[in-house]
């Protein structure tokens, strides 16, 4: 009897799992390493990209010009190294 209740569990989740798209979300905090405080965040559920763009327009409405910034190879657009041409870029590696 458990042995068949274990089949139909496994066979039950197999069928579910099917034709199932996984959804992930996306967050992304900048921090000030010097106060160690959030400075912007934003968080979606479409990409790492789309979150990124969003928390840096924080910054720009907010009036907040970067020093520096440092990017893993996630995050690391040639749009941003042209965006911020002022700031101090340092890369990450994998």
């Amino acid at each position: 009897m458990k042995d068949k209740a274990k089949e139909n569990s496994d066979s039950d989740k197999k069928s579910k799992s099917v034709g199932r798209k996984r959804l992930f979300a996306y967050s992304l905090f900048l921090t000030d390493l010097k106060t160690r405080m959030y400075v912007a965040f934003d968080s979606t559920m479409k990409s790492e990209k789309e979150a990124c763009d969003r928390a840096l327009a924080l910054l720009r409405t907010a009036g907040i010009v970067l020093d520096s910034l440092a990017l893993d190879r996630y995050h690391y657009y040639q749009s941003y190294m042209d965006d911020f041409k002022w700031a101090k870029m340092f890369l990450i590696p994998a």
